[in-house]
């Protein structure tokens, strides 16, 4: 089982790409990944 500071790095990978499809305007997949984001945070 991850540690809570494993998974906080996690979500903060998440949010990174979650930016990354944002910004090419793939709104679909940002809002997949910030599901992750909200999951691990």
């Amino acid at each position: 089982m991850p540690t809570r500071n494993e998974l906080k790095e996690l979500a903060k990978l998440r949010l990174e790409e979650a930016e990354t499809l944002f910004n090419a305007c793939l709104y679909d997949g940002t809002v997949y990944i910030c599901g992750y984001v909200i999951m691990e945070y």
